[in-house]
Order: structure tokens, then sequence, then C-alpha cells
């Protein structure tokens, strides 16, 4: 272990009381599971660890775990004797995860990332196989897995301009962490080489796994009773949306309204703790609302549907004909646009989307999104009405599986050496 290494090492343990502390003030704020928060310090809620191999998949939030429930998928049909670990970081990707994770598998938090914390988590758990999603850098997490010589996967890996930057400037302390990984797949050819440059070994651009998930869960019954409801009638979804966004995205509601006066936006915040601040905006606009939580139909003499309920955008995605996408307005690098996609709704969306940029640019070239920058061209393209669409992705998608199956299976039931 490094001196840099060492010394963070010796931070974290110094500043563990006052970590905890932070995420006492978080339970207080309504951002952790009270009942959870032994997690948090590497204590988990089962009594003793399941039998046979275990294999664990990290993802952050809600995009990231709703993605790798292919990994679940995959890695049960290569070992149907193995108990799957995922953990995640944030309340709303726990609530996901215990409404859709098979038998067989565990939602944990992640523990933090203290020396005790991360060495009590993989005492107990003693992973077979740890799969990483997308991009977080815990130091005494990694570094302890390295020492036990855990196959360590990054899956659909990606790095911002913004956080290579910052790493190529203690290359030192970041080189011994990206050589922890056995086996990198990133999302582009520019995640490639900034992976390289850091120090991760085997690195490849591999299929998108926002790409290969499977279309989001929706209740038929409540489609069919929207669908009746509805008619006829132009409506149009808004979906993770932010502030400085959602007033826009009124902006162009109401020009719609002009010539269909009957025309109904459904919104969904990005965070539903914010429906107040939304409603707020909605009065200033004099735009009519009702919403999903209060049990409200769809009334014709609303303007606007609020969706501050868990779990149902595959149902709202269905009904719209069109998606605008929330956080590529508002500079939060653009949303998941594939789920729209895939529920057959046309995708709109602004300049931000550096956080899903490979999705957005495969999308705009097969024809099933398109960018506009404010509310009268998001008001023109709606008027326009979708395309006619075609599913190519069904194709990349039953592709992209194989490949990441092949990958899978040197990991999988048999001995585990570093594959590449």
């Amino acid at each position: 272990m490094s001196l840099l290494h060492s010394l963070y090492q010796l931070l974290t343990l110094l500043l563990s009381p006052f970590i905890k502390g932070l995420f006492l003030i978080r339970v207080m704020q309504g951002k952790e599971e009270k009942s959870r928060l032994n997690e948090r310090w590497g204590i988990p809620a089962l009594d003793h660890r399941p039998k046979g191999p275990v294999y664990w998949i990290h993802a952050v939030s809600v995009g990231e775990a709703n993605s790798a429930l292919i990994l679940v998928k995959l890695l049960q049909q290569l070992d149907p004797q193995t108990h799957i670990l995922m953990t995640t970081g944030t309340l709303t990707s726990a609530k996901l995860m215990a409404d859709r994770l098979p038998q067989g598998a565990t939602h944990q938090y992640l523990p933090i990332d203290t020396p005790f914390a991360v060495k009590s988590f993989l005492d107990f758990w003693q992973p077979d196989l740890a799969l990483w999603v997308e991009s977080e850098v815990w130091p005494n997490l990694l570094l302890e897995i390295k020492r036990r010589g855990i196959p360590l996967l990054s899956v659909n890996g990606r790095m911002s301009a913004r956080s290579y930057k910052r790493w190529q400037g203690i290359l030192p302390f970041i080189r011994p962490l990206m050589e922890t990984f056995s086996w990198c797949g990133v999302q582009t050819a520019h995640d490639q080489e900034a992976f390289r440059v850091l120090g991760a070994r085997s690195v490849h651009v591999m299929p998108n796994l926002k790409l290969l998930a499977e279309p989001q869960r929706f209740s038929h019954e409540e489609y069919e009773t929207l669908s009746e409801n509805l008619g006829d009638r132009f409506v149009w979804f808004a979906s993770c949306t932010h502030p400085g966004e959602e007033e826009q995205l009124m902006e162009a509601h109401k020009l719609l309204l002009k010539t269909h006066p009957t025309a109904l936006m459904f919104l969904a915040p990005r965070h539903t703790n914010r429906v107040e601040d939304v409603k707020q905006s909605l009065e200033k606009m004099n735009l009519a609302y009702s919403s999903r939580s209060s049990g409200a139909s769809l009334n014709p003499g609303k303007n606007v549907y609020i969706i501050d309920s868990m779990g149902e955008l595959g149902l709202f995605y269905r009904l719209s004909p069109i998606t605008f996408i929330g956080g590529t307005w508002a500079p939060k690098g653009g949303h998941n646009p594939v789920e729209a996609t895939q529920a057959g709704s046309f995708v709109v969306h602004g300049m931000h989307t550096s956080s899903n940029q490979a999705l957005y640019e495969i999308l705009d070239s097969l024809g099933l999104a398109y960018r506009v920058d404010g509310p009268e061209p998001l008001c023109e393209k709606l008027l326009q009405g979708p395309p006619q669409q075609a599913k190519p992705w069904i194709h990349m998608r039953e592709s992209g599986l194989e490949d990441l199956k092949v990958l899978l299976s040197q990991y999988v039931g048999r001995n585990r050496e570093v594959a590449c």
C-alpha cells in the first residue's frame, strides 16, 4: 500500500465518528433508513452468509441499479446455485430493488468507505466475484478487494471530462485503484482512453447496459383504464425533470394549449420531494393540475397530471407518444432515455447529455430521439408528432446480451482467472 493510500486509510479511520454523524443527519432529512443504518457500518441484515457462491453487483443509484438487473438475470442463468448481492447507495434505489430483485438476490446498502466498515462487510459476504456498474471509486473498498484477491469487473464504465481531469492530477493515487479491476467494460472510445491513461487494464468498449435492460414493468390494467380515460386527447410526458427546466416545459405546454386546448402533460419530477415546488410553479403559470398520488382521474379540465408515485414511469412512457427526458435542459447530464424508447415513446431532449452521451447519440442516429433547445422548438416537435419508429435496438440488445453472457461465463462456475 502506498503512502498516499495509507494516509487516506488513516484519515477515514479518524473521521469515522464524524461520518457516522453525517449519516444520522441524513436519517433526520429522510435520506437514509434508520432501521438499516447498520448496513452502512458494514453490518449485514442477514444472520448468516448464503451458502454457495456469492456474486456481488454494486450500482450507485436508480438508473444504474435498474440496468444492473440484466446482470442479475444472466448470472443466475449461468450459475443457478449462486446468490446475488446487490448494493446501492440511495434510498430510492433500495426501494426499487425491494420491488424488482428476484428470488435468490439480496439488497444491502454499500458500506461507508472506512476500514472497519469495509472489512466487516467483506468478512461476512466473502464475494466470489464483484461487478461495479458505471464508475465509483472508494479507495478502502477497492484496496481491500485487491488484498483479498476477489475478481473485480467494471461494467458500463464511464468517465466525465471533469472526473478525468481531477484524477489525472493525482495519478499516483488513482492508478493502483484502477489496476484493481480485472476487466473494464466502458461505454465509449473516450472512456476507453481515459481508463487506460488512469491505469486500468484490459479496457474494452462494451454494449451499453441500459440498451440491454428489459423494458420497465407496468400495470396492464392501469394502462387500459388510463387509455380509455384519455381517448384521443393529446398527451406528452416530461420525465425526471429538474428546477429550471420545468418552467420552460410549462411554457411549451401553454404554447401547445393554444392549438390543442385539452392537451395533457404528464410531469414527473426527478425527486418527488419537490412536488410542492412544482405545484407552486404550475399555479404561477395558471396551469390546472392534479396528481397521481391524490387518486384523481384524468380530468379533462386539468392541463397537467403530476406523476408523484414510485415505479410507474413505464406506464406513462407507454401512454405518451413523445417524452422529454429531464436533466437535458438543466445541466444535469441527462437521464436514461432508453426506458422511454423501449416503451414506444419518441424521445426529445436538450443539449446536456454528458451522463448518457453514448445512449443519446445512438438513439439520435436511429431516428428515435431528437434534440430541442427551448419551449418553442419543443412545441413544434410535439405538434409534428413522433416519426414512424422501427425497433432496431431489439437486435442490438440480443447481440449485446450474448456478448455479455460470454464474458461473464469466464468468471462464473469455473476457475475465475483474469479473462482478457
